[in-house]
Formats: structure tokens, C-alpha cells, sequence
């Protein structure tokens, strides 16, 4: 959901209670040395140094400021649906943006929406007023910040078509608004203006959106919720699609697939029997028995196809 860094100095026990009465201050939350795996759709990970929940863009400005004075690094979670949390975890403090869901602004054609609004929610909620833009997200997990910051996409639609603007807090905790123009977005990437200052997290998306009927927006996105369920392996543990789409006629699943990739298992991490493009965490797989099975499935299609998949998912 954001550009990450590495602490140029390190958490110590003194900045982490610090940093608590700060945080609760301002009366949002912070847990000390909290699994990954609660807040990852893979399910795995190790424990970040803390993580904080602010509710509101003056916290998350007041708490980035105080933690780019102190040269502390930080990291942004949306929903955690395209995202590998090694099992030793991260050293950082991780801020995670999913309450950040007050204040939608409805404008001429365009709405604000808060980082940590649920995509699936803004789509009905855009859907049921009659403007169309974001049906394609129909079945897309997480938040719509992270939408934004992953060019998330899906049915022949992408996050860099509708996005307008986007609010962006930097890690001097300075607010910005970044209009589509000084935005550079390319394949499941977004690439702010370089003068940025990182880390960074988008605390509000804009889109722009055209007028059509509720009921045929409504209907379209049920349609594409059932292909959804019988394409995908809903409701099962996975971060969505692992790699990219090749250039090329033939997808990443296709490949997997002929490579014979399907059910292919390293520990309790499998690939998915209705997309090879997917591993299921079916109990209680490590991050390195999802990385082992990843390089596996890369090899396949290598000696396959002579094809390098490159993968879709971060890595932290």
C-alpha cells in the first residue's frame, strides 16, 4: 500500500514506549510484537516490532512526522491479500490503515474514498448510487488504498483507469495530493513522483466514475461474482494470483497448468486445483514452504516454456 523502507535506526525499547503514548494519546490502538499471520490473506508471517491502527489522516500525519524525525522506518498494511511475511518477520512498525474508513465524499463524477475502505464495499456502494467504474473489482479482496498502490486488477478493468487523485501522506508525515497525471502506473505497479519522500501511504483514493443504471451495474456484479467462485479457490487461505501474466498469448495460470503445476505442495502450502496461478495455505504453512514451492513452480514453466514468471506478490 505503500513505498516500505528499512529503519535507518533501529526500534528500541524506549521508541516503542514512546511511540505507544503517542498512539495512545490520540486514542487509536497499538500492539507490541504482533503476528503477521492474523493480518496476511496467506495467513503467514512472522511479528512485526509493533503495529498501530490510525483512524483518521492527522494521526497517521502526526505518527509518520514523529517517526521520520527519529530516522525510525515504517511500513503501510492494507488488507494483506498480495503479501508474504517471512517467518522471522520484520523489524519495523507496521501502520495498518484498515480503520481509516470514515469521511466518503461524493462529487460531480468523482468520489473519495478512504484508504481503508474494503474494495468490495466501495464497489456496491458506487454500483447501488448508478455509477460505473470499479464493477471490474467484483471478488477483489482487501482495501481500496491497496487497490491503488498495487494497480490492483481483474475482468479487463485496473485501479489506474478510474483513479483520479490520490491523497498521500509521505514519511515526514507531510500530506500531498498526487493527481493522475504525476501518477506512473504500469502492470500491478503504481510509481509516485520521485521527489516523494519515502515511506509513504495513501490515505485517500478519488476516482472518477460515469453514470448507468444501479440494476445493470448490480447485475453485472453478480455475474462476475459467480465466475469468480468457479474460477478461483474462494474461501480458501491464498494471496491471489502469485505471478504475473507473461507477454504472450498464454496466461501465467495456463503455463502452470500445462507445466503440471496443480496440486504440487511444499509443507502445508498446495497449488490450487481450480487456478495453478494460486497457492492455498491448507493449515499451517511457513512463508518458506510458500517461497520453496514458488521457485518450484517457476522452474516447471522455465524448462516448459522457456518463460521466467515473474511473481505478482511482495515480499517482506
Amino acid at each position: 500500500m505503500a513505498g516500505d523502507r528499512l529503519a535507518t535506526e533501529a526500534w528500541t525499547e524506549a521508541a516503542l514506549a514512546d511511540l505507544r503514548a503517542l498512539v495512545t494519546r490520540a486514542g487509536a490502538r497499538m500492539r507490541r510484537d504482533e503476528p503477521l499471520s492474523r493480518y496476511t490473506s496467506m495467513g503467514v508471517g512472522g511479528p512485526c516490532a509493533a503495529m498501530v491502527w490510525p483512524r483518521t489522516d492527522e494521526q497517521l500525519r502526526a505518527w509518520s512526522e514523529w517517526m521520520g524525525r527519529r530516522g525510525l522506518g515504517w511500513r503501510v498494511l492494507g488488507g494483506g491479500t498480495n503479501l508474504l511475511v517471512r517467518d522471522t518477520g520484520i523489524a519495523e512498525v507496521v501502520v495498518n490503515t484498515t480503520e481509516m474508513q470514515q469521511d466518503v465524499r461524493w462529487r460531480d463524477g468523482e468520489v473519495l474514498l478512504p484508504a481503508g475502505m474494503p474494495t468490495a464495499r466501495a464497489l456496491r456502494a458506487t454500483a447501488e448510487r448508478g455509477l460505473d467504474g470499479l464493477v471490474w473489482a467484483a471478488g477483489l479482496p482487501g482495501t481500496i488504498g491497496g487497490a491503488a498502490a498495487g494497480n490492483a486488477g481483474c475482468w479487463g478493468g485496473q485501479m489506474a483507469d478510474v483513479v483520479s487523485a490520490l491523497d498521500v501522506v509521505d514519511g515526514q508525515g507531510r500530506a500531498h495530493r498526487l493527481p493522475r497525471r504525476e501518477l506512473r502506473y504500469t502492470y500491478r505497479c503504481l510509481q509516485p513522483p520521485p521527489s516523494l519522500p519515502e515511506p509513504w501511504a495513501i490515505a485517500a483514493v478519488t476516482v472518477r466514475l460515469r453514470p448507468a443504471p444501479a440494476a445493470q451495474l448490480l447485475r453485472r456484479y453478480r455475474e462476475l461474482q459467480e465466475r469468480k467462485r468457479t474460477r478461483q479457490p474462494v474461501g480458501a487461505r491464498n494471496s491471489g494470483c502469485i505471478f504475473r501474466n507473461p507477454q504472450g498469448d498464454r496466461s501465467a495460470g495456463a503455463l502452470l497448468q500445462e507445466a503440471g503445476c496443480m496440486g504440487l505442495a511444499v509443507g502445508d502450502a498446495v497449488v490450487s486445483s481450480v487456478h495453478a496461478n494460486f497457492i492455498i495455505n491448507r493449515s499451517q504453512a511457513r512463508c518458506a514452504d510458500v517461497l520453496a514451492l514458488i521457485e518450484s513452480m517457476r522452474e516447471r514453466v522455465r524448462r516448459l516454456a522457456g518463460v521466467e514468471l515473474a511473481p505478482e506478490i511482495r515480499l517482506w
